[in-house]
């Protein structure tokens, strides 16, 4: 049986590596906080705002997720990423990769907007869909 060689949690076992999903949860959901404290209270528009920045950057790459390769090879990494608020996200490096055949000035710079928008650790940092169609609709 093929199961029996994939990490289950139904048996107890930790899983080591990211099975999808995982790499477009916002943080608020990976660390398990619930808005405004309340336990009872669903995760909000915020979060859904972080998963469509995820998407544009799997979009514009190709198919590639933004945090796929860190996810995959090392969780500590990962969630310390994650929580520290040194870096802009989607770091230099991943943005580099993401616009290397972009010529258009304006549309690395509306993308880079749109992305580290949507990708803001705090949820109440995170922009509305509206203001999000407003900066789309500069393109």
């Amino acid at each position: 049986d093929d199961d029996d060689d994939a990490p289950s949690s139904r048996s107890g076992a930790l899983l080591l590596r990211a099975h999808g999903t995982e790499c477009i949860q916002p943080p608020e959901v990976l660390l398990g906080v619930r808005t405004q404290g309340d336990p009872q209270t669903p995760v909000g528009p915020p979060a859904d705002v972080w998963a469509l920045g995820c998407l544009l950057y799997e979009l514009v790459a190709g198919g590639a997720k933004l945090f796929e390769s860190l996810v995959a090879t090392d969780w500590s990494q990962f969630f310390v990423m994650l929580i520290s608020e040194t870096d802009e996200l989607p770091r230099g490096d991943a943005f580099a990769a993401l616009v290397r055949d972009i010529r258009d000035a304006k549309t690395k710079a509306t993308l880079r907007q749109l992305l580290t928008a949507c990708l803001q650790r705090r949820p109440e940092s995170r922009p509305t869909a509206h203001v999000l169609a407003d900066t789309v609709r500069v393109l």
